[in-house]
């Protein structure tokens, strides 16, 4: 009996077994597909600060929505194979044994009410078992949702505030009047005023977490002030369109942050049809041109995960290049020169002269090799803004 159901079953799942082929093929889709979204999430998720200072968030979003409809496309097929085969096996392992007793006994008349004796009890053994994993499950998950939830009602309260007045470009002054930030109950900024004209340039100096980056973050709107008003010519800042505004505006963080892919899109982010001149013009600004056109591939070169394959200072170079290409009318560098030596930060800062009587620039750093080309110093002491 035990051989009989042996043979019926491999006679019956022979079929089956030249799936595999199949079944492999969509599993490493399935693979390729799941590290493709993993990693696109996961750039996004690092990049955020950068994304939300760009003032484009539709175009990460696309990105992110590509890779998750192809991983989900290569995953139905893969899943739905996969419980096929799955599924296919029970009843056919149930006619194997049928098939062997009724030729044993040779009682092949009963063979409808012994297929409905084994399915029976087949199916309705393992329920029992499914229904108490089911609620030890659901026990387990309930943290993990109950914190979903706590996530959601922060973002919610969180969530930027859009006016609806459009920022075109600055035509006297940003103004922070008596700004007050704290975190965490503790006082970052305190009753800080600070002025900045139009085609100038501004120097924030400070030490090190004295705070240069969160007065960033308010000029921005990426945070809200807990006391005071921002405004940008007369208007304040609550009553602007953040995205509008960001796109009028490009930071350069301490931090550079690359994507996983070629100099040229990593310098044409977001930007459509762009040409190369531009993206050589733009690294040119940036000194990043010559380092650039030594390379292999020069602009399609690839950076590397985080654009690790190049030096600190050279993503430095391809951050600032980004910023530039977008033509902002304001530009923020926060710590922006800090991975660079010494002679590309003093080209850096002769290039600043070429375009400085057209943009407002704002600079935050605890360096002062730039000093003689501001127009404007504060300095950050004691949670206090201070003129020099």
């Amino acid at each position: 009996l035990t051989l009989l159901v042996i043979l019926f079953i491999i006679i019956l799942c022979l079929p089956l077994l030249l799936l595999n082929k199949i079944s492999n093929k969509y599993g490493k889709e399935n693979t390729a597909t799941s590290n493709k979204m993993t990693s696109v999430m996961n750039e996004t998720v690092q990049a955020a600060k950068m994304i939300l200072f760009s003032g484009d968030n539709k175009f990460p979003l696309i990105k992110n929505k590509k890779a998750l409809l192809d991983h989900i496309k290569v995953t139905i097929k893969y899943q739905v194979l996969s419980q096929t085969l799955s599924h296919l096996f029970k009843p056919l392992s149930i006619i194997a044994v049928i098939l062997a007793i009724s030729l044993i006994s040779g009682n092949i008349s009963q063979l409808p009410e012994y297929a409905a004796i084994f399915w029976s009890l087949y199916a309705a053994l393992p329920l029992v078992t499914k229904i108490l994993q089911s609620y030890l499950a659901l026990s387990n998950y309930s943290p993990s949702y109950d914190q979903l939830l706590d996530l959601r009602k922060k973002a919610q309260e969180n969530k930027e505030s859009f006016g609806t007045k459009i920022f075109k470009k600055l035509n006297k002054k940003i103004i922070l009047s008596n700004i007050n930030f704290d975190y965490d109950n503790k006082k970052i900024l305190n009753n800080c005023n600070l002025s900045i004209d139009t085609n100038s340039v501004t120097l924030i100096s400070g030490k090190s977490g004295s705070g240069k980056s969160t007065l960033v973050d308010l000029i921005t709107g990426l945070q809200k002030p807990s006391s005071g008003e921002i405004y940008f010519d007369s208007i304040n800042l609550k009553e602007l369109d953040l995205q509008n505004l960001r796109k009028r505006i490009s930071v350069v963080n301490q931090d550079p942050f690359l994507f996983y892919d070629t100099i040229r899109n990593n310098v044409a982010w977001a930007e459509e049809e762009i040409s190369d001149e531009k993206i050589n013009e733009a690294l040119q600004l940036a000194n990043a041109l010559e380092f650039v056109e030594k390379l292999p591939n020069k602009i399609n070169t690839l950076v590397g995960e985080r654009g690790m394959e190049l030096s600190g200072g050279e993503r430095q170079r391809i951050v600032l290049a980004r910023a530039l290409i977008r033509r902002p009318s304001i530009l923020i560098l926060d710590e922006a020169t800090s991975s660079l030596d010494h002679e590309t930060e003093g080209n850096f800062i002769d290039n600043i002269n070429k375009f400085k009587r057209s943009k407002t620039i704002i600079i935050s750093t605890h360096k002062f090799a730039i000093l003689k080309e501001c127009d404007i110093i504060y300095e950050i002491k004691d949670k206090n803004l201070i003129k020099k």
